[in-house]
């Protein structure tokens, strides 16, 4: 979904600062920022860049803007962030390992060398906790087996919130392994993966992605087969965030495609782009075929 974010953004950007040139070569760049602190984990993930025409080839080594002075403000701790590439990403992160608490609020910083300076603000979300998490392995119903099974059979997750008044969640399911099946069986096997259905993405433009993610309203859900793109092994995910990232959210997967950037979905002051938080909890599961 990150590179999704950035790639969304930036597109988004272009559109806008483009829309109004004359000719392309008058473009000028805008500067985006994004970020989401997750409760205990450290603070990283935070990216500075400049959008690119659309009348160029896209680079993203090109966007990086890796000489931003980049800070985390919290608690009247002021922490300098530093620049790393992590799987071909470049962030900022805390080099110290501070970790993100729930309840308390985080200010960031970015400022340029030009003068430009940019600014966001998130207050963390407080904890969640599973009271039916998923199961550990799942079986595809097959053939007439299937109808054997009530609607919720398939899986159903419930949660409970510590934050009073939260009814907004996000579910992500993400296939871990897309290619090994039968290593994670006893005895293991040498059998590959494969996504389930005849043909699940005939119509689907995302069919690269291994990640799908949900909207929801209540503490429950009950998760349909085709959430799932693949069988074997599996994470599903439940978000409780800020309304900074849930708003963001909200314009990445409700706004269609190319999006369109809108301002009260962003939450950057000085620039483009969201700086929220979220609380996360987590859960495996193994997807059994139905059929060899």
């Amino acid at each position: 979904m990150k590179k999704l974010l950035l790639l969304s953004i930036l597109f988004c950007a272009v559109l806008l600062q483009s829309c109004e040139d004359p000719v392309a070569d008058e473009y000028t760049p805008v500067n985006v920022v994004t970020g989401c602190l997750i409760v205990g984990d450290t603070i990283k993930g935070i990216t500075v860049l400049k959008s690119q025409p659309i009348t160029t080839k896209y680079d993203s080594t090109k966007s990086w803007i890796q000489d931003a002075q980049v800070t985390v403000t919290v608690n009247g701790n002021t922490i300098p962030l530093a620049f790393r590439v992590v799987n071909n990403n470049g962030e900022f992160f805390d080099p110290t390992g501070t970790l993100v608490q729930t309840k308390t609020t985080y200010k960031l910083s970015v400022k340029l060398k030009d003068g430009t300076t940019m600014t966001g603000e998130t207050t963390t979300p407080d904890t969640l906790a599973w009271v039916l998490p998923p199961k550990p392995i799942m079986h595809f119903p097959s053939g007439p087996d299937s109808i054997k099974l009530p609607s919720v059979d398939s899986l159903k997750l419930r949660w409970r919130s510590n934050d009073v008044g939260r009814y907004e969640y996000w579910i992500s399911i993400k296939t871990l392994d897309t290619l090994e099946y039968g290593k994670y069986l006893t005895p293991a096997t040498d059998e590959k993966n494969r996504r389930w259905g005849k043909n699940p993405y005939q119509f689907d433009q995302y069919q690269g992605e291994t990640m799908q993610w949900g909207y929801l309203v209540f503490t429950e859900v009950p998760v349909v087969w085709a959430a799932f793109k693949w069988y074997g092994k599996q994470e599903l995910k439940v978000w409780s965030m800020d309304k900074n990232m849930n708003e963001w959210s909200k314009l990445m997967q409700f706004s269609g495609s190319p999006k369109t950037y809108d301002n009260n979905q962003g939450s950057i002051k000085g620039g483009y782009g969201y700086f929220g938080s979220a609380y996360v909890i987590r859960g495996e599961s193994f997807i059994i075929k139905n059929q060899p």
